[in-house]
């Protein structure tokens, strides 16, 4: 019984992987809108070149300098503090994690200056500890009451026009 079993599921598997594949005609994931990337050593994140979106979440999760990847909604955030600052809030992934790049006195330098929100996989480590926003710097996710937090440092944000090109990115991974 446990063979027949395997082999329905091997069979399972091969027919939705071939429908997966029926979808992308070219094979390839798609290329993300832009990339936001937090450089080691640097203070704020920076704009990298999209088409390496791929290599740079490949290449971070086979290296484990990453354990968490996942899909969420992004929303630009003007901090008001008086010195300003420009983050990236995201809203929760299936799993419940949130990502968040920018820091207090950063200001991206956004190829969009209409671009205030979307469809990103993040990429970043799960930590011990609980990063927070400061109370009283407009630092919410739209719609919440509280101050962002999250317990994730984030490396990376692939932007995608929408949620299925999204899931087609994380797949590939």
């Amino acid at each position: 019984m446990n063979i027949i079993n395997s082999i329905g599921l091997s069979v399972l598997f091969s027919l939705t992987t071939g429908c997966e594949d029926t979808m992308d005609t070219d094979g390839d994931p798609p290329i993300a809108t832009f990339l936001l990337v937090q450089d080691d050593g640097a203070q704020c994140p920076s704009i990298a070149v999209s088409e390496t979106a791929f290599a740079v979440f490949s290449s971070a999760l086979s290296a484990a300098d990453a354990d968490v990847v996942g899909i969420a909604e992004a929303r630009v955030i003007e901090e008001c503090s008086g010195a300003g600052g420009t983050h990236v809030f995201s809203s929760r992934t299936v799993e419940g994690k949130r990502f968040w790049l920018g820091r207090h006195a950063c200001w991206l330098d956004l190829p969009d200056e209409i671009l205030d929100s979307g469809v990103i996989v993040g990429l970043g480590r799960q930590t011990a500890g609980l990063e927070r926003g400061e109370e009283g710097w407009c630092m919410n996710y739209p719609g919440e009451n509280s101050v962002f937090s999250t317990d994730l440092q984030t490396s990376a944000m692939a932007w995608f026009a929408n949620e299925a090109e999204a899931t087609r990115f994380l797949e590939a991974l």
